[in-house]
C-alpha cells in the first residue's frame, strides 16, 4: 500500500504526528504492534469499578498549550491533585511538607558539580552535609519519579529536568477524569477511518533518501509491505536499542548506536489495590491528625516505596510504585507473589493488620512495562555523560527517517505524555518541512 508517510507506533507521539500530517493533506498510515492504541497509556475501564484503573501513565505533569488544546477541543476534564504528603515508617505515620524542598535543594547542589558529568549516586556521595535520612529520600525520589538506576543516571540531566520547571513533581499535577486514554481517543478521532492498523508488528525498514519500504506481520501472521517517502518511528527506545531489536533497519542509522550509549530505559512497576474500605482514613499521626486527606505515603520500604490515593476523589484504591533496580526485580514476579509483596509492605509500613488487608482486598492489577515486548521498560533517562548525545535522536536521518516519543525530548518533559505529544508534533513538522522543499 502506497502512502506519503508511514508512522510506526500508535502511542501519543505517533497519533499526534499522524494527526498533524493528515491536517496538512498528506496520506498517512499508522502501524501498531499491539491490538490496541495508546502505547504506554493503558486505561482499564470497567463499569463495576469506581474509577478507571491506570496501568500506564496516570499524572498530567504539565499543561502545555498542545495538551490544553486537545483537552478543550474534546471536552476532557482534569482533576487537580490535592491533599497531604505523609511519611510511613513501620507503623509510625507523620505529615511531611518539608522533605521535598530538601530533596530539590540536594539535586540542585549536585547539578552544580558539573561539568564533568557524574552519576547521581556519585554526586550525592560528595555532599557530606546531607543526613543519611535525606540521602535515602533523594535516592528514593530519583529512582521512583525518574525510574533511574542512580549508579548510571546523569546528574546533569536530572538536575536540568528539575530546574526546568516542566514535568517535575514540584508543580501542580492532575489526573484525567474518565482515564488518560481519553486523550488517546481524542487524538485517534482526528484520523480518517482505516488509518491505523493494529496487531501489525513492523519487522524491517528498508530505505534510501526519499523512499522507504516497511515490512510488517499482521493478524494471522500475514506479511505486508508498505511504502512511503518518509517514516516516523515512535516505538519506545527499549525496542529500538535492544541487543536484539525487533525492527531491522537497512541501512542501520548510526544515531541508534549513539543513543544506545546515551539513553537507557528505566524500570518501574505499579500495583493497584482496590479495597472495600478506605482504611487509611482511620490512621493518624502522634498528634491525632488523621490521614483522611492523604494523597501520598512515602514509606521506608526498599521495594514499593511510594503509595498514593485518589484524593480528592474518595475511593478505596491505593497505587503502589517502585522505580529503578527494585522495580526490575519486582517486574519478574508473578501476580500472586507481587500481590503478597504489596500487602506485606502496606501492612508493615502503615501498621495495618495483614489479615485485615487480605479480608478487605477486592481487586489487584499491575503494570508490565519491563516484560512487555513492545515497551521493554517504563520510560527513558539519560546516562552519565550522555546529555549532549541524547538529542541526536531528534535529527532526521537522510530526510527519510524521523524519530519521536518521550525519549526524544529533553529536560523535565522526558518520560512524560506531554513530552511524547510535543515530539510527535515536532517530527510531523520536520516531515512537512522536507515536503515543502
Amino acid at each position: 500500500m502506497n502512502t506519503d508517510v508511514l508512522v510506526i507506533g500508535a502511542g501519543v507521539a505517533g497519533l499526534a504526528a499522524a494527526g498533524e500530517l493528515v491536517r496538512a493533506g498528506l496520506r498517512v498510515r499508522v502501524l501498531e504492534a499491539r491490538d490496541r492504541i495508546g502505547g504506554r497509556v493503558d486505561t482499564l475501564r470497567d463499569p463495576s469499578l469506581p474509577v478507571p484503573i491506570e496501568l500506564g501513565a496516570e499524572f498530567v505533569h504539565e499543561l502545555t498549550p498542545e495538551l490544553r488544546a486537545i483537552l478543550d477541543n474534546a471536552g476532557i476534564e482534569l482533576v487537580r491533585i490535592e491533599g497531604e504528603q505523609w511519611r510511613a515508617d513501620h507503623g509510625r505515620l507523620a505529615r511531611d511538607d518539608r522533605t521535598f524542598s530538601r530533596i530539590m535543594s540536594a539535586i540542585e547542589r549536585m547539578g552544580r558539580m558539573t561539568p564533568p558529568d557524574r552519576s547521581v549516586a556519585d554526586a550525592l556521595a560528595r555532599l557530606s552535609d546531607v543526613s543519611d535520612d535525606d540521602r535515602r529520600r533523594v535516592l528514593q525520589y530519583v529512582r521512583g519519579f525518574h525510574a533511574v538506576d542512580p549508579d548510571r543516571a546523569s546528574v546533569a540531566a536530572i538536575a536540568a529536568a528539575e530546574a526546568g520547571g516542566e514535568g517535575g513533581a514540584g508543580g501542580d499535577q492532575y489526573r484525567v477524569r474518565g482515564g488518560y486514554s481519553a486523550i488517546v481517543d481524542a487524538l485517534a478521532a482526528a484520523l480518517p477511518a482505516g488509518t491505523i492498523a493494529t496487531g501489525t508488528r513492523v519487522t524491517r525498514v528498508t530505505w534510501r533518501v526519499g523512499d522507504a519500504r516497511v515490512t510488517s506481520v499482521g493478524p494471522g501472521d500475514a506479511v505486508r509491505s508498505d511504502s512511503a517517502s518518509s517514516v516516523i518511528v515512535t516505538v519506545p527506545l527499549g525496542v529500538l536499542t535492544d541487543a536484539v531489536p525487533d525492527i531491522a533497519f537497512d541501512p542501520h542509522p548510526p544515531v541508534l548506536e549513539d543513543v544506545r550509549a546515551a539513553i537507557a530505559m528505566g524500570s518501574a512497576v505499579r500495583v493497584v489495590l482496590l479495597f472495600r474500605e478506605q482504611f487509611w482514613s482511620e490512621l493518624s499521626d502522634a498528634e491525632g491528625h488523621t490521614a483522611a486527606r492523604a494523597s501520598f505515603f512515602y514509606t521506608a520500604s526498599d521495594r514499593l516505596a511510594v503509595w498514593w490515593t485518589q484524593h480528592p476523589i474518595d475511593v478505596p484504591l491505593l497505587v503502589g510504585w517502585a522505580g529503578g533496580p527494585a522495580a526490575r526485580e519486582l517486574s519478574s514476579l508473578d501476580d500472586a507473589a507481587l500481590r503478597t509483596v504489596a500487602l506485606d509492605v502496606l501492612s508493615a509500613q502503615l501498621g495495618v493488620d495483614r489479615t485485615r488487608l487480605d479480608d478487605m482486598l477486592d481487586g489487584f492489577w499491575r503494570s508490565r512495562w519491563d516484560t512487555d515486548p513492545f515497551a521493554r521498560g517504563a520510560y527513558s533517562y539519560v546516562q552519565t555523560g550522555g546529555l549532549d548525545t541524547a538529542g541526536r535522536i531528534t535529527q532526521p536521518v537522510g530526510d527519510t527517517l524521523f524519530f519521536a516519543g518521550e525519549a526524544c525530548v529533553g529536560g523535565g518533559a522526558r518520560g512524560t505524555v506531554h513530552g511524547a505529544l510535543a515530539s510527535g508534533y515536532a517530527a510531523a513538522q520536520q516531515v512537512l518541512s522536507r515536503v515543502a522543499h
